[in-house]
């Protein structure tokens, strides 16, 4: 390379090619180091802990969004054996893959994975695997630790049949369920008397579900300014915000920022029966919302999930889960012949010709409520 004098160097970090080569080993050195593993015996785990806290840092340019964060977030502790805490390790389908040395790993060894992750019931998960794994060795290569990248050509098996799919609780998933009239009467039974799912806080936002089709992480979210006489508006989310522990923020997973729910009669029982226990204290924690953890405080989304889970196997229904009440509730008004765009406002679904002809129209959430309504319901105590 020249320069302004005429004199010329050979690299562009030295003037000799032995200093430009102990330079580069330096640098190489220093980003092995920064792995914290052995840099001797890097495994795909522990390249993949790194991928975890640059997402989790919003520090990777290709997953900007928070959602985007929390879905590969989701799918690293499910699929890839990394729970949130670095070096937690959590489920996975090889028990050996993730402590594999990156070198001696294959592309046998990949498409295994992805065969058993997609039998498993992980089938839309893979393409997030994949990315994750092409992220880790490609870090791999620019340390030079291989050189041959073993998540190239990968490709996703197919996915399983309709109706094959299974829980990790082994019941079937099936597509589209939703509880039958005696299902429903039933669980409103069980939830109006089991004592751990009272103990436990999900027995009223379960019956809440079957009145409203709201999402568990919406209902465990609500105000009390949130709640009026006729209706209930879900506003926000409990999230877990690093370094700060569980928040609540405004905007809903999916749909429009806000959504109006009208309050059937059972609705308003179960919620005034909540009112009349809720604190004096105006500080009590967590006061201000309508359900909060066994010890009063704001709810664990993670838990309360663990709970539905739990809750839904006791009552017989282990093929069920917090989608199929919400399925149910949409069959109520299907059933009723209520206007679809109605329907799709009030199941807060992102159809966005639903939303635009809901807004043009200007169609009142609170004409759902005849359907909505059902026979007579049994609440929990």
């Amino acid at each position: 390379m020249g320069t302004t004098d005429g004199s010329r160097v050979v690299s562009r970090i030295a003037p000799t090619h032995s200093e430009a080569a102990d330079a580069t080993r330096a640098a190489v050195q220093v980003l092995v180091d920064s792995l914290s593993v052995d840099p001797k015996a890097p495994t795909l785990g522990s390249m993949l802990e790194w991928v975890r806290a640059r997402i989790d840092a919003g520090d990777d340019p290709n997953v900007t969004s928070p959602r985007s964060r929390g879905q590969y977030l989701a799918v690293l502790a499910t699929w890839c054996g990394l729970g949130p805490q670095e070096g937690e390790r959590t489920h996975h389908y090889r028990t050996d893959i993730i402590t594999t040395p990156i070198a001696d790993l294959t592309p046998g060894d990949l498409q295994d994975e992805l065969v058993a992750i997609a039998a498993a019931g992980g089938a839309s998960a893979m393409r997030h695997v994949r990315a994750m794994w092409r992220k880790s060795t490609a870090r791999a290569l620019a340390l030079r630790l291989i050189v041959v990248d073993p998540a190239s050509g990968l490709t996703l098996p197919p996915a399983p049949p309709r109706g094959t799919k299974v829980y990790a609780n082994g019941a079937p998933r099936f597509v589209d369920n939703a509880l039958t009239p005696e299902q429903e009467k039933d669980l409103r039974e069980f939830l109006a008397s089991d004592d751990r799912a009272k103990t436990e806080g999900i027995a009223d936002p379960l019956a809440l579900a079957l009145e409203t089709g709201a999402r568990i992480s919406e209902l465990i979210s609500i105000r009390w300014d949130d709640v009026s006489d006729e209706t209930l508006t879900l506003a926000g989310q409990i999230v877990r915000i690093k370094g700060e522990g569980l928040q609540w923020r405004a905007g809903l997973k999916t749909g429009p920022e806000t959504r109006v729910v009208p309050l059937t009669k059972g609705a308003r029982t179960l919620l005034d029966r909540r009112r009349a226990r809720r604190p004096e204290e105006s500080e009590a924690a967590g006061s201000w919302l309508v359900f909060t953890s066994p010890r009063g405080m704001r709810p664990d989304p993670d838990n309360m999930a663990a709970a539905v889970r739990r809750a839904l196997d006791r009552a017989g229904l282990p093929w069920a889960t917090v989608h199929t009440l919400r399925r149910t509730v949409e069959n109520r008004l299907i059933s009723s012949g209520t206007d679809p765009r109605l329907i799709e406002r009030v199941m807060g679904h992102t159809s966005v010709t639903a939303h635009r002809a809901y807004w043009n129209r200007g169609l009142d959430p609170v004409g759902a409520l005849s359907g909505l309504e059902g026979s007579t319901h049994v609440q929990p105590e």
